[in-house]
């Protein structure tokens, strides 16, 4: 069985400034969040601050609020574009299993959009430049339209036979979950066995990564054991309905509402739960040699994309101002990473060799019109002076 290997060294750094920061966060209302540094293959800091439920389903504070402690699992959100979905593909890349210049339907003959004769590659959905929208509400009857569905198999289905395009082809690159979900579908389509299944028995096992799956409370976990994430299920204040819609304080269940209600909970786009520890594991094999991916492997799936040099094959980039407000302006062009909207930031940058895991639950506090997060007003739900506070102490 393979651990990863990260050695250990908290005595050479204090990280005052960036403590004072969350410190100030959480006394002013922020829920929790905890982080991890790796410089240099070693880890030089880890620890969380405030709450794993600190707020009702009403955006009250409670009188007893929860602590939160580093053993307590996270809704990752998209890092589960990572830490699943192109990690399995840099998996089967590295074993000579996909072609990510091949067509989709060299895995998935049956696959097709509606209204083109387009078929993209896999590396046009890892730099996400399909053309696909943004995403599809496929759980919502109300506009979902005959493609509503709230069935794995129904979803899957009309994700790989009837998704329209929102842009021509490779001329943008347009962030897309559908892209995500649809490469999770050819990840299942290689592997025979579904992505949950697949990952956990590819690489979490190996890593021995036990607070690490999707669907937890199908898993022994408690929802005590799992930081809360948005207030009201997916209310929204009462602006929002639909069938089968969750109005109580999630803990346990993916906040990601096609990935809950039309995916069962196992997608490619969103569905992960984990750890600090596991995260930082999982976050360390792109700064680390492991059995997994290679670092050639690695350098492949880092390159720029042509079209927009902010996304490379699975990752953003911090090439460029488009992501410098998440990651920073102290991080090297060449640095790869990603967020996820329920608090995560992941960035890995190989020039200075730094590997940061931020992991918060910023969508557990009020909302305001239209769907406005009081947490992510706070600089611990904006990332970059954070990241930046650690390039600092680390003498960049």
């Amino acid at each position: 069985m393979y651990f990863c290997a990260i050695k250990f060294n908290f005595l050479m750094y204090k990280f005052d400034t960036l403590e004072e920061i969350i410190n100030h966060d959480v006394s002013k209302g922020f829920p929790g969040i905890g982080i991890s540094v790796q410089h240099k293959g070693e880890l030089v800091y880890k620890k969380v601050f405030g709450y794993a439920h600190r707020y009702d389903n009403q955006g009250k504070q409670l009188v007893s609020p929860q602590i939160l402690t580093e053993d307590m699992l996270f809704d990752i959100a998209s890092i589960t574009k990572i830490f699943a979905t192109t990690y399995a593909v840099m998996y089967l890349y590295e074993r000579g299993q996909i072609d990510v210049d091949a067509l989709i339907t060299q895995y998935i003959p049956h696959f097709k959009l509606a209204n083109t004769d387009y078929i993209p590659t896999i590396k046009d959905l890892l730099t996400h430049s399909t053309g696909l929208a943004p995403f599809f509400d496929f759980y919502n009857e109300h506009t979902a339209g005959e493609l509503f569905s709230q069935d794995r198999e129904t979803t899957i289905n009309y994700s790989l036979t009837k998704m329209p395009l929102a842009e021509s082809p490779k001329k943008y690159c347009i962030y897309s979950d559908t892209g995500m979900m649809i490469l999770g579908c050819v990840v299942e389509a290689i592997a025979g066995e579904r992505l949950d299944v697949f990952v956990g028995d590819s690489i979490y096992k190996k890593l021995n990564l036990v607070n690490t799956c999707f669907n937890p409370l199908d898993k022994g976990f408690k929802p005590e054991q799992i930081a809360a994430t948005q207030v009201d299920g997916h209310s929204n204040c009462g602006r929002a309905n639909f069938a089968n819609i969750k109005t109580y304080t999630l803990r346990g269940e993916v906040h990601d509402e096609k990935a809950l209600y039309s995916m069962v909970g196992i997608s490619g786009h969103a569905g992960l739960f984990t750890n600090l520890d596991d995260a930082t594991k999982l976050a360390s094999l792109l700064s680390i040699d492991n059995e997994f991916f290679s670092k050639q492997t690695l350098k492949i799936f880092s390159e720029q994309c042509a079209i927009d040099k902010t996304f490379a094959l699975g990752f953003w980039t911090a090439n460029g101002r488009r992501n410098r407000h998440l990651f920073g302006e102290k991080c090297s062009d060449e640095t790869i990473g990603h967020t996820g909207f329920t608090g995560q930031c992941l960035i890995s940058d190989p020039v200075n060799e730094i590997t940061i895991m931020i992991m918060a639950n910023s969508v557990h506090c009020l909302i305001g019109y239209p769907r406005i997060f009081e947490g992510k007003t706070f600089r611990s739900g904006k990332y970059a002076e954070l990241i930046d506070c650690i390039y600092s102490e680390l003498g960049f």
